[in-house]
């Protein structure tokens, strides 16, 4: 039974304490987080050479 089954309230921000599923979760989470960083990235980048008429 997991944590969360159990009722506990603990938090904690520490990868050392996860399951093996929950730092696979960590781990997509950064990357969704890098994809969208990346894709900010560009569109600010094209709209700063975007010019109007």
């Amino acid at each position: 039974m997991n944590a969360l089954q159990q009722g506990s309230t603990g938090v904690t921000a520490d990868a050392t304490g996860l399951t093996a599923d929950h730092r696979v979760v960590w781990a997509r989470l950064g990357r969704l987080e890098a994809l969208c960083t990346e894709r900010s990235a560009r569109v600010t980048a094209l709209r700063t050479t975007t010019t109007t008429i």
